[in-house]
């Protein structure tokens, strides 16, 4: 099972740069209470140990992290984008993938190879080794419980740069739109599960 989530978390990390909307950073983190208003995508600019401009974007699910983390996997495993994904290379911790995604706005059809590394079932890094159409492409997702376990803040970070000359904007509005519609069914799906459970305790 550690293969497939780390194959699959990949898979919904692919082009999940966010357009640059706010600076603002989630205030419920820092009291750690969370109600319906605070659940909304705020997107930051950082800049990493590297240097490298990433794009971070929070989402506030009223789920557990083990909750999360199922239904991230439920959104990858019909994910129209990718027309085959493959481990080439496997180790405790770190994983190397081949991917082919298709029909990417702005990119089109690409081959990756990627190196993923797990921490602690919470945590998903990943950087492009190899790419025909990516220059650059790193980033991470996280996955933080709060409310003594019954919430999770996903955070989603992303450092990408293409082969060929395009405007940054441009690549963000466009894999803006396609992150969000993903958040949202993250979201949807695993709050609708919390609740299946709390419904039915076994």
């Amino acid at each position: 099972m550690p293969n497939k989530l780390n194959s699959l978390a990949f898979s919904g990390i692919a082009l999940s740069v966010a357009l640059s909307l706010s600076s603002s950073i989630l205030p419920a983190l820092a009291t750690n209470e969370v109600s319906d208003s605070d659940c909304n995508y705020l997107v930051r600019e950082v800049s990493d140990r590297q240097g490298h401009k990433m794009l971070t974007i929070k989402i506030v699910i009223n789920a557990s992290p083990q909750v999360v983390w199922q239904a991230i996997r439920e959104a990858r495993e019909d994910d129209p984008d990718v027309q085959y994904s493959k481990i080439t290379q496997i180790s405790e911790t770190q994983r190397i993938l081949e991917q082919k995604y298709v029909a990417l706005p702005v990119v089109g059809s690409t081959t990756c190879v990627i190196k993923v590394e797990e921490s602690s079932g919470r945590r998903v890094d990943y950087k492009l080794m190899q790419s025909d159409r990516l220059a650059e492409f790193d980033g991470s997702w996280v996955l933080t419980p709060i409310q003594e376990q019954r919430a999770t803040v996903l955070e989603i970070s992303n450092h990408i740069r293409l082969k060929f000359p395009l405007p940054q904007k441009i690549v963000d509005i466009f894999a803006s739109k396609k992150l969000k519609t993903r958040a949202e069914f993250v979201k949807r799906q695993a709050e609708a599960a919390q609740l299946h459970i709390a419904a039915n305790p076994s």
